[in-house]
């Protein structure tokens, strides 16, 4: 997702999975409850979550 390519201090080094209210969010990756619920069911040990547009 392109966090911090260039590696320069201060501008972070990852981005947060959450719920939302409806609200924007600070480039994070967010969606409603229910969902979220669904994948943390869903995960098992070792699984890797890939974000696509």
């Amino acid at each position: 997702m392109g966090v911090n390519k260039n590696k320069v201090p201060g501008g972070g080094a990852a981005f947060f999975f959450h719920t939302t209210d409806g609200g924007p969010t600070a480039g994070c990756v967010a969606i409603d409850d229910a969902t979220l619920v669904q994948i943390i069911r869903w995960l098992r040990p070792g699984a890797v979550i890939a974000i696509a547009k």
